[in-house]
C-alpha cells in the first residue's frame, strides 16, 4: 500500500479492517491464525506542527483588537494555555499584579452539555506568569 502511494492513515485503517475481517474467520473456524497478527501495526505519520512567527501573532493581536475576541487571543498567545483553559478562567484565576492559574477547562461533556474539568494531570494545574503588557490589558478591561 505504501509503494502504491497510499496514505499513512488509509494504510492503518486498512489494517485494523482487515484484521476484524480475519479475527472473524479465526473464530468461525475457517483459518488456524490470525495472519495480520504477524504484521507490525503501522503509524499513521503525524503532521509538523505549524508555529506562528512573531510578526504573525502581532498581525492576528492586531485584527482582534477590540473584538470580543481580544482578550481571550491575547491569553492564549502570550500564556500557551490551551483553548479550553482560556475560556474556563475566571476573575479569581487572574492577579492583576501578573500571573494566571489554570485550575480546569471548559469541555464538551457526554451529554452534549458545556462544563468544567479538573486538568488530567497535575503538572496540567500550573501558574503562569502575565507580560506587563498583558496584564496592565487585563487591568483595563476589568475596569471597562
Amino acid at each position: 500500500m505504501a509503494a502504491r502511494g497510499l496514505a499513512p492513515r488509509t494504510r492503518v485503517q486498512a489494517r485494523a479492517v482487515f484484521g476484524m475481517v480475519m479475527r472473524q474467520a479465526l473464530q468461525d473456524g475457517l483459518i488456524e491464525s490470525n495472519p495480520v497478527s504477524a504484521v507490525a501495526r503501522p503509524k499513521p505519520e503525524q503532521p509538523p506542527g505549524r508555529v506562528p512567527d512573531a510578526a504573525q501573532v502581532r498581525a492576528f493581536l492586531v485584527a482582534t483588537a477590540g473584538s470580543e475576541w481580544e482578550i481571550p487571543m491575547l491569553l492564549a498567545a502570550t500564556t500557551g494555555a490551551r483553548r479550553s483553559e482560556v475560556l474556563a478562567l475566571r476573575w479569581s484565576d487572574v492577579s492583576l499584579d501578573g500571573r494566571v492559574t489554570i485550575r480546569r477547562g471548559l469541555h464538551r461533556l457526554p451529554s452534549g452539555e458545556l462544563g468544567f474539568l479538573d486538568p488530567k494531570s497535575d503538572t496540567a494545574r500550573r501558574t503562569v506568569p502575565l507580560l506587563p503588557v498583558v496584564a496592565q490589558r487585563l487591568r483595563a478591561w476589568r475596569t471597562e
